[in-house]
């Protein structure tokens, strides 16, 4: 499979970067988070049986303190896809328009499906630095981060720029794809994560993280190293992990 980037125009910032970052309606964005908000408050509730009130998203850590919640436990119960609903509101349509037009392509939603991620803050919840593509059935997609709640400078996912033109020689993953497939797992503070780690690399990374602000989002190729993104903040970051294809793809 060929990246997307391969067939951009040499002055594309994503063909350059490896990101890019862009900016859409604040208003559909907030009613996009409150409909997230919502969802998440309805599952502490159901985990506990009982209500919760002055739930926020970037307060998520103090009720899971204050009820006794063990994180782990409540987000293995719960799984990181959310309902297929979320895919059909005005800032996800607005989200693929923005991103057809600058590809000059016509992208759809990779599996129909939207995950979330969520780190707490001063919690190593995040996943190590690595590549998508090392799982090769993601290597033709395109990757979005789209920051739901406290996604700062010393909160945000890292990304690498320039490191999805590196090869395979110079970042070598701690376990193949092939390894993965036979149940492999990389183990991080006793969280069996499926994506593997960086074992090696010859090139000298230089994590950035980008300053998006409420309604931005980022675009990046599934060659670029990303994660990293330990929550310095004192908010829990919450954010959406979706994938686009493109239509000659399916």
């Amino acid at each position: 499979m060929i990246p997307i980037h391969e067939n951009l125009p040499d002055n594309h910032q994503f063909k350059i970067y490896g990101y890019k970052t862009y900016r859409n309606d604040l208003p559909s964005f907030l009613k996009l988070k409150l409909s997230f908000r919502n969802y998440m408050k309805s599952k502490i509730e159901d985990f506990l049986d009982k209500p919760i009130k002055d739930f926020t998203l970037e307060n998520y850590h103090l009720h899971l303190g204050n009820h006794g919640i063990d994180h782990h436990k409540f987000i293995g119960s719960i799984g990181r896809s959310i309902d297929t609903d979320q895919l059909d509101m005005d800032y996800i349509k607005s989200l693929i328009q923005i991103a057809n037009l600058d590809f000059d392509n016509d992208f759809n939603i990779y599996e129909t499906k939207i995950e979330f991620r969520v780190v707490r803050p001063n919690n190593e919840d995040n996943n190590d630095l690595h590549r998508d593509h090392w799982f090769p059935y993601f290597t033709s997609l395109v990757n979005i981060y789209l920051p739901l709640a406290s996604s700062f400078n010393d909160s945000a996912l890292g990304i690498v720029p320039f490191s999805h033109n590196w090869s395979e020689e110079e970042v070598i993953p701690t376990f193949t794809y092939e390894e993965s497939k036979a149940g492999k797992k990389y183990i991080k503070n006793g969280i069996a994560y499926s994506v593997p780690a960086i074992k090696s690399c010859s090139k000298d990374i230089n994590l950035h993280r980008p300053d998006l602000t409420e309604g931005d989002f980022m675009l990046f190729s599934p060659k670029l190293i990303h994660g990293g993104g330990t929550n310095g903040s004192n908010q829990t970051r919450f954010s959406f992990e979706i994938r686009l294809q493109s239509s000659c793809a399916k």
